[in-house]
């Protein structure tokens, strides 16, 4: 979908511009040219982006403060 280092060369730039072959992406409606840029810089600057899973999710203060707050 992507080949880092060379946003001409990925399908997910193709899209995001003319559909490529009737698959637009997002298929909501065309991206700012702004947003596109930025997926191209990303990509050609390697598309660098974390792949490792948290062994277990971050505390959620705010969930457990809404929770107390639904509290009579």
């Amino acid at each position: 979908m992507i080949v880092p280092g060379r946003s001409a060369d990925s399908k997910l730039i193709h899209r995001l511009i003319s559909g490529d072959g009737g698959m637009q992406m997002p298929p909501s409606g065309a991206l700012l040219p702004e947003e596109i840029g930025v997926l191209r810089a990303w990509i050609d600057q390697g598309a660098d982006f974390r792949n490792d899973v948290a062994e277990e999710a971050p505390p959620n203060r705010w969930i457990r403060g809404w929770r107390r707050s639904l509290q009579p």
